[in-house]
């Protein structure tokens, strides 16, 4: 389903979103073209880079697990903490319009703050390519 966010005051600008189910059931709300992503694990930053979004990567968490392609496309990213305990005042201080996880707790956990401060999270199960796909 997609949709039409108007911001701004004045000179409003139109956002393109789309409502996609995470893995945990959940219905979000995230943009189709997002420009300030937060990306939570390795294997989603492995999966953004390859899908060409590398530019919109603004922040991720520590991992030894990237390639030294994959971390040279995303250098100018900001640490965000560790998987298992990002940091949400730094998230939010990168403004982002989308961040990406996976379900375990300590990403579900942060769920409630990011909605309320107006940014969508998507957890996804990054454990097989069906699981992958978003609804």
């Amino acid at each position: 389903m997609f949709s039409d966010e108007i911001a701004g005051k004045g000179n409003a600008t139109v956002t393109n979103t789309m409502m996609v189910t995470d893995s945990t059931g959940r219905q979000v709300s995230v943009p189709l073209k997002p420009k300030r992503v937060v990306i939570l694990n390795a294997s989603n930053v492995d999966l953004f880079v390859a899908a060409g979004g590398a530019d919109s990567i603004v922040g991720m968490t520590t991992s030894q697990a990237l390639s030294d392609e994959v971390k040279q496309a995303t250098a100018n990213a900001e640490n965000v903490g560790m998987i298992h305990s990002p940091n949400m005042e730094k998230i939010i201080s990168l403004h982002p319009d989308l961040v990406i996880g996976v379900n375990v707790p300590f990403h579900v956990n942060l769920i409630p703050t990011l909605e309320k401060a107006g940014i969508p999270l998507i957890l996804n199960d990054v454990s097989d390519y069906d699981k992958i796909q978003l609804d």
